[in-house]
């Protein structure tokens, strides 16, 4: 086998890191094998490690070499070169001609790269003919040789020029020359101390003090280990520090396209001919709109049907849609079939899941699931224009950034791809100008076994073209079921009231095959489970691909939502690897309002913490596809809810949200450490970056929120209400609590009237206050804000907000008060649908 020692160049670190990473974990089926691989970076021309691995077992002068450039990875920011003419050689029991192969190496590296090019330093051998720059192109990236002989040459049998250096070929170094006075302090462009940090790191929970240089952690742990450095330190006073936000599963593109899409007026009502009634009178209330748009909850039609033929008699000329308030189903007339072709004859995209509902053979105007219904739905975002799209992107920026998210996994659009692209090219745009603060994994969706040649294809295409500092797809999206409201999540049992089990859009055979290409490919899945015949057959599917593969088996499995499970299933998801990502906003609610379930599985739903506890690695999501206020996007109101599983009067949510009881099991409950780490290292584990992501760890991307209060004695019930005092990524600060977002974060003034995404809650003020901006009202004095010359007064509340028995009567006025209040935000929603923002229905 041909022996090669290479260097891999990169223009851009964070590619460097997360290539390395993959290279680390994967190297086998590429038909190589690696001995050692260093990340390197050359500064103020000496090479410096930023980290190494090394091949285990290997005795050979290969294995003798990876085994040193693995144990420099201590030795954080030192000076490779410096470093292997001291006394690290000693202490690895190096001879003198590794160390010679060494020298030669570093030599040849330093001049094939220039300062503060960060690159990678492989040695392998290939396992066939074929050439290792082939077998390195699935990793999209490019390959500088060196010159292969002659450093094999120098590594294998050393550089024998004359007697002296041939006899001390087989011997150790004896002494460590005297290094003392040699290593000054390193200098650090932030160092943080009195801090209580929370840092997700196994080996290094907790920490109070940490330096970071040029975006990374460069140090942390006790404040003794900082005199190692020199810099600005910043004493936090003993306040909470920890990892920026990883949400494992949201919506980034589709809602984009609701931003500009009224989803339309939403109603209750008694029955079919209730709802009937209600859109008719609207309709005459509204004449001459092109499209009349609806939302409603199918529960309040009672069992009853409505067809084309019922929208068609109450609205003959215009296009009707109704959205089922979870968003998986719609009703539409038949002037909207027409528009979008869709006849008799017209094939469902996924039969059993994804389809057009008949009877007797005919249309009757209902459509399940997104690949049937999201291009209608979203059929006018294609025409929004780039400044359209990057506003509504910038807006869920400039709210990732408040609330301390600093990374996401976009889980994709289901049949509408072409719109997925579209803002997936205007998010490499922003990267590219540096406005893009939020790490981006995105993902190419497809939903049946006939997609699957297709979108293996694109999904390398989107992994090559869509790859900047902050936006990767390696991830295929498969909506394996639906959801139990309309009876389409795959169920092992049949629901109670229908007598159907729903349906997946793979079988375990066909997922297996999936795995395989993916597994070729390099690249990872991610599903949409929500009944435990769904997230049963996935685990079935791995089962098989494992079984087949062996070792060389690497594919991230991911399944999403898990509001059922089957017993038997739980223990599987740890024995084969499989990741559980919830949505625990979704853990409350009274169980009597589910959707009919066999026997006892009302009282058995969101089992997370059974599978926290077997091992399994659990992640933590919010899963939205409309921006709106964002409140429910809140990480916090995550963690609160899954340490609660109950809504209450403190939790940051609209009144009638609030439920009556805890949803059972109790013991499902999470305490706040698994919240954390669920929303951090986990998350980071599930899109394979755990590397640079995560954890406040050395080497690692400096992404870390700075809070008040301390979130690990903090009050469960309530808990929604925290967020950041202050967001830094990659070390550079986002966002202050005062409300300004700094640097490129700076809005202008066609921003600022816009919803603000921010607090939703104006707080009481106690202490001193800005009087000039403050307002005297009979219910209070408020104290508004001024950003960039404008002053904004937002929020003065002028009666009591219309829910419950209120929403039929005459408004409640405010009681008088002498208090002080901000005027920073909206308030709160009234009545809606969730992420619906600031309407009075």
């Amino acid at each position: 086998m041909k022996e090669n020692v290479i260097i891999v160049n990169f223009k851009i670190p964070r590619e460097a890191y997360q290539v390395f990473a993959r290279l680390r974990e994967k190297p086998k089926r590429k038909g190589f094998k690696i001995y050692y691989g260093a990340l390197m970076k050359k500064v103020d021309g000496n090479l410096t490690l930023e980290d190494g691995f090394a091949a285990d077992g290997e005795e050979d002068e290969w294995g003798m070499m990876g085994a040193m450039v693995g144990g420099l990875t201590a030795l954080q920011g030192g000076s490779v070169g410096a470093l292997a003419a001291g006394g690290i050689a000693k202490m690895l029991g190096m001879k003198k001609k590794e160390m010679k192969g060494l020298t030669v190496v570093l030599e040849k590296v330093s001049e094939c790269v220039a300062d503060d090019e960060t690159f990678l330093l492989l040695a392998a051998k290939e396992k066939d003919e074929t050439s290792l720059a082939e077998k390195l192109e699935d990793y999209q990236i490019s390959i500088t040789r060196l010159d292969e002989k002659e450093i094999a040459d120098e590594i294998r049998h050393g550089k024998k020029s004359d007697k002296k250096e041939k006899e001390s070929e087989s011997e150790t170094v004896s002494e460590s020359p005297d290094l003392s006075g040699t290593v000054s302090k390193l200098n650090a462009d932030m160092i943080i101390k009195n801090a209580k940090i929370f840092t997700s790191d196994r080996d290094n929970p907790q920490a109070t003090a940490f330096a970071v240089k040029d975006g990374r952690f460069v140090y942390v742990g006790d404040e003794a280990g900082l005199s190692d450095y020199e810099g600005e330190v910043t004493d936090l006073g003993g306040r909470f520090i920890m990892p920026g936000i990883i949400d494992s599963h949201v919506h980034v593109t589709f809602p984009v396209g609701f931003e500009y899409s009224d989803m339309g007026q939403r109603f209750e009502c008694d029955g079919k001919q209730g709802a009937l009634d209600f859109m008719s009178n609207y309709i005459k209330e509204n004449p001459g709109l092109a499209r009349y748009k609806f939302v409603l909850e199918k529960k309040y039609l009672n069992g009853e049907e409505i067809t084309k033929e019922d929208l068609d008699a109450i609205c003959p000329d215009a296009e009707l849609l109704i959205q089922e308030g979870e968003g998986h189903s719609i009703w539409i007339n038949s002037k909207l079939l027409e528009r979008h072709g869709i006849t008799d004859d017209t094939p469902d995209p996924v039969p059993g899941l994804s389809y057009y509902v008949r009877k007797d053979g005919h249309l009757t105007g209902n459509i399940f699931e997104g690949t049937a219904e999201m291009p209608i739905i979203l059929d006018s975002s294609l025409g929004l224009t780039d400044d359209q799209i990057d506003a509504a992107l910038k807006r869920w920026i400039d709210y990732s950034v408040h609330d301390g998210v600093t990374c996401v996994f976009d889980s994709g659009i289901p049949g509408f791809n072409k719109f997925h692209e579209r803002v997936y090219k205007r998010l490499r745009e922003l990267d590219l100008k540096g406005e893009l603060p939020v790490y981006i994994d995105g993902c190419y969706v497809i939903a049946s076994v006939r997609e699957m040649e297709e979108g293996l294809k694109e999904l390398k295409r989107f992994n090559s073209e869509y790859n900047t500092e902050h936006l990767k797809v390696h991830t295929m999206k498969v909506f394996m079921d639906g959801t139990r409201k309309i009876h389409t999540a795959a169920m092992v049992t049949p629901y109670s009231d229908t007598g159907t089990t729903g349906s997946t859009a793979f079988s375990k055979e066909e997922l297996a095959e999936l795995l395989k290409a993916l597994n070729e490919t390099g690249m990872d899945l991610h599903l949409h489970t929500v009944g435990e015949r769904a997230s049963q057959v996935v685990l079935d599917g791995v089962e098989l691909a494992r079984k087949e593969l062996g070792d060389d088996y690497h594919v991230r499995v991911t399944c999403a939502h898990l509001e059922l499970q089957d017993d038997a299933d739980l223990p599987r998801f740890a024995e084969l690897g499989v990741i559980a990502n919830y949505t625990p906003w979704w853990h409350s609610g009274d169980k009597a309002t589910d959707i009919p379930l066999h026997g006892d599985k009302a009282d058995k739903m969101f089992r997370c913490k059974t599978l926290w506890d077997s091992g399994a690695l659990v992640t933590w999501s919010c899963d939205n596809i409309v921006f709106g206020d964002f409140m429910n996007w809140s990480p916090y109101l995550g963690m609160e809810i899954g340490m609660t599983r109950i809504i209450t009067g403190k939790t940051r949510l609209p009144e009638y949200l609030q439920t009556n009881e805890e949803r059972p099991p109790a013991s499902e409950k999470m305490n706040i450490e698994e919240m954390l780490l669920g929303y951090t290292i986990n998350g980071a584990k599930q899109l394979g970056i755990e590397k640079f992501k995560g954890s406040i760890a050395v080497g690692k991307d400096a992404d870390f929120l700075v809070f008040e209060n301390d979130l690990l004695t903090a009050e469960h019930d309530g808990f929604s209400q925290n967020a950041p005092k202050e967001v830094y990524f990659a070390g550079k600060k986002l966002y202050k609590k005062d409300n300004k977002p700094t640097g490129d974060m700076k809005r202008e003034f066609k921003d600022l009237i816009r919803t603000e995404p921010y607090e939703f809650l104006n707080s009481e003020i106690t202490g001193d206050y800005d009087k000039s901006h403050a307002v005297k009202c009979l219910n209070g004095t408020f104290v508004g804000a001024e950003e960039y010359g404008v002053a904004s007064w937002l929020g003065i509340p002028y009666a009591k907000p219309p829910v419950g028995e209120r929403r039929f009567k005459a408004p409640e006025y405010v009681d008088e008060s002498d208090r002080v209040f901000e005027a920073r935000y909206y308030g709160k929603c009234a009545y809606g649908a969730h992420g619906q923002g600031d309407c009075i229905w």
